[in-house]
């Protein structure tokens, strides 16, 4: 029979040599030559694989049918409470959806209407008189921002012909949340 040394036997089993020392005490065979260990294989090989199977045994609970049943429904619950709190989720009341879009309005006319005395500079640099920088600059600006009134109308038409005919803005009315 052949024997291996504890890392050797630690290694064709994949545990440590703590592990190994642990599995000693467990009463794993073991030969002890003065202050030397061998395992003989495959018996320590056997003992443990009985080992490990002993302890899996013991750890398997017999299956309580009602305790799995209610742990069933409780999963069932759970699933049910986060495809309501999803489909929640996927409506934002329209009075946010307002606010965020005229925050949005005014924040992009902010930049639009500082578009003459960022890039004036800038336009000067490359040789393009002052004035007819900052008039070509304020044009565009212009431009831009009619262009946003007029979609913004678009919207508020399109939203008041989607009303209904209701002029009433309760808070319960929703619109689908933005992807």
């Amino acid at each position: 029979m052949e024997s291996l040394n504890q890392q050797d036997f630690a290694a064709a089993i994949g545990l440590s040599t703590r592990q190994i020392r642990n599995l000693e005490e467990a009463g794993c065979p073991v030969r002890v030559k003065g202050d030397r260990k061998t395992y003989p294989w495959p018996k320590a090989l056997h003992w443990y694989i009985a080992y490990k199977v002993e302890r899996a045994e013991a750890a398997a609970k017999p299956l309580d049918f009602e305790a799995a049943r209610a742990r069933k429904m409780e999963a069932d619950a759970n699933l049910a409470e986060i495809e309501v709190a999803k489909a929640q989720a996927a409506l934002v009341p329209t009075e946010t959806v307002d606010s965020i879009v005229g925050e949005l309005g005014d924040r992009l006319r902010a930049v639009i209407v500082n578009i003459p005395g960022n890039y004036g500079l800038k336009l000067e640099e490359l040789g393009v008189d002052p004035k007819a920088a900052e008039a070509v600059l304020t044009t565009i600006s212009e431009e831009i921002t009619r262009a946003l009134r007029a979609v913004a109308d678009e919207l508020d038409d399109e939203a008041d012909r989607g009303d209904s005919g209701s002029t009433d803005s309760s808070s319960d009315s929703t619109a689908p949340a933005g992807r």
